[in-house]
């Protein structure tokens, strides 16, 4: 299954082969290049500040093929496929994300269990509330469902310590999924992922290009782990509208020529423990 992409700015559409599951979706911005460039240009700063809930609008991975013509249900983790049933995430034949009824099993996993995938789409063992998150090789874990998107606080709540709530733009409803997040070059992802910003906050997100520092990039996931899709503007000698970006730790030494670590987020913005991440881009 190819792996889809995200734009500069994105939104989420994981796709399988990274944490445990085929393919979901996070929100994203539509002005990717020029919401990027605020994010990580200048002399002063290459910082992005921390958004309070999702960001609205705009693609974020492209997605392979059409739109399924419909889902089953609309209320992940509800009972409205009847007794026994459940309301959970499946792939069509043409690797898109949709909503189906599939049966609970009589013992289900809890949320942040080992599984396994079912042959039945969005058939597997986790309770109503999460689905099995393909992680390779037909294996994942039970990944909770969160969907309170009028209240983002809430949304996160549900999700715990070391999860984000993503939307799916693409899908009726409040619709979202508890995605593990992540710290750059701390190697916490699965290897098929890298450690990647997302408008809000480092998520681990499926690698497609893997192109290397100082190459152009047209997608967030386009880069090589470790590596930020940044505006030309701050990267030397850069063929296309962006290219990619070695994080750093601040104060320490750039391999590519002609730049220098420079702090990634503006002071008192910093998640904690990221207070000296930083970006090697042009001074």
């Amino acid at each position: 299954m190819k792996a889809a992409k995200s734009n500069l700015t994105l939104s989420f559409f994981l796709i399988s082969g990274c944490l445990t599951a085929p393919t979901a979706e996070i929100p994203a911005a539509e002005e990717a290049a020029d919401e990027e460039s605020d994010a990580s240009t200048g002399t002063e700063t290459s910082g992005a500040s921390i958004d309070d809930g999702p960001i609205d609008d705009g693609p974020s991975f492209v997605p392979i093929g059409d739109m399924p013509s419909g889902p089953e249900c609309e209320d992940l983790g509800s009972d409205e496929c009847g007794p026994g049933r459940k309301c959970t995430l499946a792939w069509t034949d043409d690797n898109e994300l949709t909503q189906v009824c599939a049966d609970l099993v009589d013992d289900p996993l809890a949320a942040g269990s080992a599984c396994e995938l079912g042959e039945a789409p969005g058939e597997d063992a986790c309770g109503a509330d999460a689905v099995c998150w393909d992680a390779g090789n037909g294996m994942g874990s039970c990944l909770r469902f969160c969907n309170d998107i009028n209240d983002y606080e809430a949304a996160l709540a549900q999700c715990g310590e070391g999860f984000t709530c993503n939307y799916f733009k693409s899908l009726p409803g409040d619709d979202a999924l508890c995605t593990p997040t992540c710290e750059p070059m701390q190697d916490e992802c699965p290897g098929t992922c890298g450690c990647f910003w997302v408008g809000s906050e480092f998520m681990c997100v499926p690698l497609t290009e893997n192109f290397a520092t100082g190459q152009p990039c047209g997608f967030v996931n386009d880069c090589a782990m470790d590596n930020y899709c940044a505006d030309a503007a701050v990267m030397p000698d850069c063929a296309g509208s962006a290219c990619c970006a070695a994080y750093c730790e601040f104060g320490s030494a750039c391999a590519q020529p002609g730049t220098e670590c420079v702090t990634f987020f503006e002071a008192g913005t910093a998640p904690p423990g990221l207070e000296t991440l930083g970006l090697c881009i042009s001074p």
